[in-house]
């Protein structure tokens, strides 16, 4: 069998290689000898539900293959190493209720029959700007229920209770339950800063420590989520009300980009540049601000909508200039991407 050059390998289930695609032709995992050089092992097709599988199939093959080169590109399409924020949800047994986004009147459950390259997609092909709703009371009810009639507590971690109305759903939903085993913790943040704070507990929870311990934790450590993002357009900001028509035309017009902070439980604007090539520099010198110029211990997160060439940039900028400990890619998710456009970007990191 010819060396491939570049390839996805196709899972069925953990560690099982179904075939290998190469130009759109299937081969059969089984042709695969040491020493074949694999580019970009993925989930089968664009789904990103794989990535918990990718990990186990990545170790596998090092093991059955003895010493085969194999990349550490592991995300589709990118050629970016990304930590799979999905195996972790798989790992810590996390269970995340997804928000509802409406496109063209139809009513999609993120992540769950809307993946993120569908939902970038429509978001490109559509005029329409799409439309977020929150988890309902009943939802929160049947889960929080569900757990509790199993004999578990129950810690739900919300995102901003100042920028959404689902904390108050679950608000509800928790006080109409007769127990003491549910938790609502308010993250004050959105998107991967909320999910930093999800991982934290997650680990205390496999660490042994109790609820009450847990919560004086997250509560010391949401102050420390440092959350930065841009975007490349002000379009989608003007047309799902964050901005105003002049000051989108102005913007827009002398090529301004906001240069915008997760603080508080809100997204404020901390200040601004011209030119999209000032962006990304500015967002790391922010960041160096918060935290200092020492990264050696620290893990840096960096988001990305749909501007894959942007986001290659950006983590080798990110490796250049704060040399962290570790630099991990994640997909803007869509409720976020609804109101920013497909050009956000962002960084992230925990100050712990």
């Amino acid at each position: 069998m010819e060396k491939l050059l570049k390839c996805q390998v196709f899972i069925k289930k953990a560690g099982f290689a179904v075939g290998i695609v190469d130009k759109d032709k299937i081969i059969n995992g089984k042709n695969i000898k040491p020493g074949d050089k694999l580019i970009g092992i993925a989930s089968s097709g664009i789904h990103s539900n794989g990535f918990s599988l990718v990990r186990k199939l990545y170790t596998n093959l090092n093991e059955e293959f003895n010493g085969k080169e194999i990349w550490k590109t592991l995300i589709t399409p990118t050629k970016i190493y990304v930590k799979p924020i999905l195996r972790l949800i798989e790992k810590y047994d996390i269970e995340v209720i997804p928000l509802t986004i409406r496109i063209n009147e139809v009513d999609y459950k993120d992540g769950v029959n809307l993946t993120n390259e569908e939902f970038y997609k429509l978001l490109r092909d559509n005029k329409e700007i799409p439309t977020t709703s929150q988890v309902t009371y009943m939802t929160f009810k049947e889960t929080f229920e569900k757990y509790v009639k199993e004999g578990k507590k129950v810690l739900y971690m919300a995102g901003s209770s100042k920028g959404s109305g689902t904390y108050q759903s679950a608000m509800l939903a928790k006080n109409d339950i007769e127990s003491d085993d549910i938790y609502i913790f308010d993250t004050y943040s959105l998107c991967i800063g909320g999910g930093l704070l999800v991982l934290e507990a997650a680990k205390m929870v496999e660490e042994g420590l109790d609820i009450d311990t847990i919560i004086k934790k997250l509560e010391e450590y949401k102050d420390k989520v440092q959350v930065y993002f841009s975007v490349d357009s002000l379009d989608y900001l003007y047309k799902g009300g964050r901005i105003s028509g002049t000051k989108a035309a102005v913007g827009s017009l002398l090529n301004i980009k906001p240069i915008l902070k997760i603080e508080d439980g809100l997204v404020k604007q901390k200040t601004q540049v011209r030119g999209s090539k000032k962006i990304i520099p500015t967002l790391i010198e922010k960041l160096k601000e918060e935290i200092g110029d020492d990264f050696s211990d620290k893990d840096i997160y960096v988001g990305y909508g749909d501007d894959l060439e942007t986001n290659e940039k950006f983590v080798e900028k990110v490796k250049e200039e704060l040399s962290p400990k570790n630099v991990y890619t994640f997909r803007i998710g869509s409720c976020v991407a609804c109101h920013s456009g497909p050009t956000v970007i962002g960084i992230a990191c925990l100050n712990k």
